[in-house]
């Protein structure tokens, strides 16, 4: 119940918008004390308009029957006349009733839109907190119970200094050089860190000079390398591994090799895989050389290709695990050349 001229404040019509209310305002000549109804309109909170319903006409007080005098010996002076009222004009109900400008209260649309946007931000910060909380507690499991992380290098000490100091300038708390054989370190991904094991074999290939090596996995690391991708997957982390060669090679400290476990591998579903350098492009079709079933002649075959996983290539369509394939460079590398069999990819290099 409210009194002409009364406005609606922006709290008020934000609640209202809200919660979906609907109210009705009672417009009287006095909010005290109401002696006449004078009109009323309707705020939707479900729509967000006025409502102004047609006005019904205030019927007129029945009449008050005067009592019957008493009589009174003697004379009672007349009263003196009371004034009357001014009369209370009519309100104009043919225009809207007057609400104040809210330039700054927002539409419920735009509520709802905020409180769903609120809504999802407690939702993808409580999914970043268990993630963290599960990333946590694999390192842990990973570290070990009593916190020590032992050397994939036998060998000297070289350099120590303070965890603060390591992490400011990047270098390691603890630098060891090996006393035999080179070292080598590689990366891989998450989603493969649980098939390189210690003792695993690999081959070791200089871009350099073109020699190979075979060498020995000692170890794998416990915690992802920073500032590393290969641009397939922006969201996967990537581990170091160390591998040595044993004896004499042709290798030079910081020089970049080839790492491979197998040069053809089929995965878990059937698929084959390629490493890229067996791979060739031309134009926008792939080819590799292999062993013709005729007459054990080089002979070009195009392939299909799909993912693109840890420097090899999915082959979808084009070969099967059963055909033989060539290292696709060299002067003598075209079809019609003769071949021979290797047992590993590098004997007749």
């Amino acid at each position: 119940m409210c009194t002409g001229g009364a406005a609606v404040n922006a709290p008020f019509m934000l609640k209202v918008l809200k919660e979906g209310q609907v109210c009705a305002f009672d417009v009287v000549d006095n909010a005290e004390a109401p002696t006449k109804f004078l009109s009323c309109w309707i705020l939707d909170g479900k729509t967000g308009q006025v409502v102004i319903p047609d006005p019904q006409p205030t019927p007129d007080p029945e009449p008050t029957p005067n009592p019957e005098p008493t009589p009174n010996p003697e004379p009672t002076p007349e009263p003196e006349p009371t004034p009357e009222p001014e009369p209370t004009p009519e309100p104009d109900i043919s225009e809207d009733p007057v609400i104040p400008d809210t330039p700054d209260l927002p539409s419920k649309e735009e509520v709802t839109k905020q409180i769903k946007e609120k809504e999802q931000k407690i939702k993808d910060l409580d999914l970043s907190k268990r993630s963290a909380e599960l990333e946590l507690k694999k390192l842990k499991k990973k570290v070990g119970g009593d916190g020590v992380i032992k050397s994939t290098v036998e060998g000297v000490v070289k350099e120590a200094t303070d965890e603060a100091s390591a992490k400011n300038e990047n270098k390691p708390v603890v630098s060891v050089v090996g006393e035999e054989g080179f070292y080598v370190t590689g990366r891989v991904g998450e989603t493969m860190l649980d098939q390189i094991k210690e003792g695993m074999t690999a081959t070791v290939m200089s871009w350099q000079s073109g020699e190979s090596y075979e060498a020995t996995v000692t170890g794998v690391g416990n915690s992802p390398v920073s500032d590393y991708s290969t641009g397939e997957n922006q969201n996967q982390s990537f581990y170091p591994f160390t591998l040595v060669i044993h004896g004499d090679a042709n290798l030079s400290n910081g020089e970049s090799v080839n790492l491979s476990m197998d040069g053809i591998a089929a995965g878990s579903d059937g698929s084959i895989y390629l490493e890229k350098m067996f791979v060739r492009e031309e134009g926008n079709r792939y080819y590799v050389y292999k062993r013709g079933g005729d007459n054990g002649r080089l002979t070009k075959q195009y392939v299909e290709v799909g993912k693109n996983m840890y420097n090899s290539l999915e082959i979808t369509s084009g070969l099967t695990m059963d055909d033989m394939i060539a290292f696709p460079y060299g002067r003598d590398v075209k079809e019609g050349a003769k071949t021979q069999e290797a047992d590993t990819l590098y004997d007749y290099y």
